[in-house]
């Protein structure tokens, strides 16, 4: 096994793609109980959010050899990061339950195609250094989970009505690429037929 390899370009990218998706699930958790409160509802109706996401995983890795196929790796990896960020951007802007939990079913179907492909594309660039690689960009990408956890935490404590727009600083970082615009411009329009 191969003890070093070196961190090029893709592994930054790939790295920071897995790190914001991070960020969300690590602040997404610990809020679970803010987002009840502030929608009134019950634990079982709350935990249909955790439900939508654990189904959006199924079905992303259903679909996400199929995207990979037709737009290759590095595209479904923005791809499922654009979706992510559609679904992030609704979770925000969407109070109520009936729209929250769709808005979660998209996050989570982002955040597995990220994740998903984060481990296939990383495996195929790096080879038998992949095994040195993927441990160390899970390494990056934990920094997200804690960064999330620790800023909704703290957003929740100082001002508890706007612990969402915490969620939002995902966005900047992630479209800060060009690629991103792209992608989120095919993302919303096939969003705007998901509400039609």
């Amino acid at each position: 096994m191969p003890k070093t390899f070196q961190r090029d370009r893709f592994f930054w990218i790939v790295a920071t793609q897995t790190a914001i998706v991070n960020f969300y699930l690590g602040g997404f958790g610990p809020a679970q109980s803010l987002l009840r409160a502030d929608q009134g509802t019950s634990l079982t109706i709350a935990g249909l959010h955790g439900t939508a996401m654990g189904v959006a995983s199924i079905a992303a890795g259903y679909a996400n050899p199929h995207l990979a196929h037709r737009f290759g790796r590095a595209k479904s990896q923005w791809i499922g990061l654009g979706i992510f960020l559609v679904g992030l951007f609704l979770f925000v802007i969407s109070p109520p339950v009936i729209l929250t939990i769709p808005a979660t079913l998209i996050t989570g179907f982002g955040t597995s195609m990220v994740i998903n492909t984060m481990l296939s594309s990383m495996s195929h660039h790096y080879g038998k250094a992949a095994e040195v690689a993927i441990p160390q960009a899970n390494g990056v990408a934990s920094i997200g989970f804690v960064t999330g956890t620790a800023l909704i935490g703290t957003i929740a404590s100082l001002y508890p009505s706007f612990w969402r727009l915490g969620l939002l600083l995902a966005i900047p970082v992630a479209v800060k690429r060009k690629d991103v615009s792209k992608v989120l411009v095919s993302v919303v329009w096939i969003c705007g037929m998901y509400f039609i």
